[in-house]
């Protein structure tokens, strides 16, 4: 059963939540498994939350003593667990499973998601020519683009055509132009070993490297949440085990 405690999106209001879930448990044919609520600023607001939280407490507990006791309450999402603590059955932790933080100062985890890429395809042109749609990128001096085989179609975000960067053997190289559906172009001018099928990176580590998803973020002018499920299905998954 889902209670609304503030996110005013789906369930029964707080202020009606214990007559509602009581009717329900009268229902021979249904068995309340379990209740839970959704902070809406625990990112932002700690006071808001611990008042949603201690909302949440008074109904279960109150449910309690009318005999209704479901085994699951569930509430704290990632930003929410550090204050809120173990203090229902389950734990929700959305945005941590990629180790990704919910605000700035949030400990305790480390990104291990990455979104890579390889290099397909590598042109030099001179002085003065232009790159991918529209022509916007133009070249200041003779160039060597790489192109990789990644676009927007498959999460790579068109904020990055103006001031995104890849990593490429362990350095950063700028995009060069207008990220495409299916392709990304990058100056690598400056890589004179670049060579076709070297890895790039264009979230995650190379060396001593990092592009996370909160940059892309900041350029995109969303959040590091939005960047990971923008990651479209036709991007193979590889799941790696105990590294």
């Amino acid at each position: 059963v889902k209670v609304d405690t503030g996110m005013n999106r789906i369930g029964f209001g707080i202020g009606g939540a214990y007559d509602n879930i009581v009717q329900l448990s009268k229902m021979k044919n249904l068995k309340i498994e379990g209740i839970y609520t959704h902070f809406s600023s625990a990112d932002t607001d700690r006071e808001l939350t611990l008042g949603q939280a201690g909302n949440f407490r008074e109904l279960i507990k109150k449910l309690r003593e009318s005999s209704i006791s479901p085994k699951i309450l569930h509430a704290a999402s990632t930003a929410a667990q550090t204050f809120i603590g173990n203090t229902f059955t389950h734990f929700r932790p959305g945005l941590g499973l990629y180790g990704l933080k919910p605000y700035p100062s949030y400990r305790g985890v480390s990104p291990v998601m990455s979104f890579l890429s390889r290099v397909v395809y590598i042109r030099k042109i001179k002085r003065g020519a232009r790159v991918s749609y529209g022509g916007d990128w133009k070249a200041k001096r003779d160039s060597v683009i790489a192109t990789l085989p990644a676009g927007y179609a498959d999460g790579v975000r068109r904020e990055l055509s103006k001031g995104g960067e890849v990593l490429i053997r362990g350095r950063r190289f700028p995009v060069a132009g207008r990220v495409c559906m299916d392709m990304t172009m990058v100056d690598v001018t400056d890589l004179p070993a670049i060579k076709i099928g070297d890895e790039a990176v264009i979230m995650g580590e190379q060396g001593r490297e990092k592009i996370r998803a909160c940059e892309i973020a900041d350029l995109a002018g969303t959040i590091n949440y939005d960047i990971c499920c923008g990651i479209s299905s036709r991007v193979p998954r590889v799941y790696v085990k105990g590294q």
